[in-house]
């Protein structure tokens, strides 16, 4: 048969056959005058061809089995087998491999896809009268031995950290990316740099003091700028918003808005771009010691927009927020400030603190 029937037979282009030919997986006969002949065999083995290439398999391999082997892989003369069969073993593990990437984009996408049916149901924060979508974001502990206290939230928890980047010029960290939030747990490395920018002047002097809980961050949905420009109208002082940017361990970076009042309070931030975890975990919520519980509770309303908190017991107010929650707790002897975060998954919730005899202490209950 001529090329033209070929290609019509199996779909594949004249150029294609050509190709083939030029790279020695075909062979056709010539006529006297020329012309490319080939055998009823050629069509099975151009699509064999095709499935092979689909697979990811180059042409030079295919040529290398067709001449070593005298015939098809998976065909052909039994003393090529070594080569063959090493051939198919490498393919499988390609196979695998490309199998686990798929996997974990479908759990990936699965969990953008739930955020942002999550999302669709609230309006932008900027339009007046609509329903504000604030949620608990993450929580960065300052801590002296990084290494340590990522190995115990690890043992003791279960969470999964990034490998360690360069968090703050000057200070090292490491992530643990939850399904909901996350923790970021920093350290210094180097005084000097650290002390070059205000954030890190500020998370040095917190550091030299204690370890514990340096800044908690809320997430607000639909408008960032708008939510401060309401915020200054009701005579917030917010510094910002402005735009940041955070490494993350695969060399990328999040882009993200920003704005504060001082360390002892939330951030807020706004992504640019969402993103989502596989983690059984979510950050479910942040305790803040008190010494005024009725004067702290009402900055909190004023800053963030908040309704009035629930009564826990005597000494305490509770917030849920669109996701996770913040607990005001009277602590009359303590430093005011962020106390404690809670972690959960299906089963457990894990409180984790620090002590200043103890250091970072976590306890679990059963939900």
């Amino acid at each position: 048969m001529r090329i033209s029937d070929l290609s019509r037979l199996t779909g594949v282009s004249i150029r294609s056959l050509r190709y083939y030919e030029e790279k020695e997986l075909l062979s056709p006969a010539r006529t006297e005058s020329g012309y490319r002949e080939y055998e009823v065999e050629d069509v099975e083995r151009v699509r064999k061809i095709q499935f092979y290439l689909q697979l990811g398999v180059r042409t030079e391999e295919l040529a290398h089995l067709f001449h070593n082997c005298a015939g098809f892989p998976g065909n052909g003369n039994p003393s090529c087998a070594e080569d063959a069969i090493a051939f198919y073993e490498s393919k499988l593990l390609e196979i695998r491999r490309q199998k686990q990437l798929l996997e974990t984009a479908e759990r990936d996408i699965s969990h953008i896809i739930a955020h942002w049916e999550e999302m669709r149901q609230y309006e932008p924060i900027g339009k007046r009268g609509s329903k504000q979508m604030l949620m608990l974001d993450h929580v960065t502990f300052a801590v002296r031995d990084l290494d340590a206290t990522v190995h115990k939230l690890t043992k003791e928890i279960g969470v999964r950290f990034s490998a360690p980047v360069e968090a703050i010029p000057g200070a090292r960290g490491q992530v643990a990316y939850l399904g909901k939030g996350f923790l970021e747990v920093i350290a210094e490395e180097d005084s000097d740099k650290l002390r070059n920018t205000e954030l890190g002047t500020g998370f040095a002097e917190f550091a030299e003091r204690q370890e514990g809980i340096f800044g908690v961050a809320l997430e607000v949905s639909g408008g960032l700028a708008s939510f401060i420009d309401d915020a200054k109208e009701r005579g917030v002082p917010y510094i910002g918003p402005f735009m940041q940017q955070a490494p993350l361990s695969d060399g990328l970076h999040i882009q993200f808005g920003t704005a504060f009042l001082g360390y002892d309070m939330p951030w807020l931030i706004e992504y640019e771009q969402s993103r989502a975890w596989d983690s059984p975990f979510r950050l479910s919520g942040i305790e803040v010691s008190a010494a005024n519980l009725s004067a702290t509770a009402q900055q909190y309303r004023q800053v963030y927009h908040l309704s009035a908190p629930v009564p826990i017991g005597e000494a305490a107010y509770e917030w849920q927020l669109d996701r996770g929650g913040i607990r005001l707790i009277q602590q009359e002897q303590e430093q005011p400030g962020f106390s404690a975060v809670t972690i959960a998954d299906k089963e457990r919730e894990y409180r984790i603190e620090f002590v200043p005899e103890a250091g970072m202490t976590i306890t679990q209950s059963s939900l």
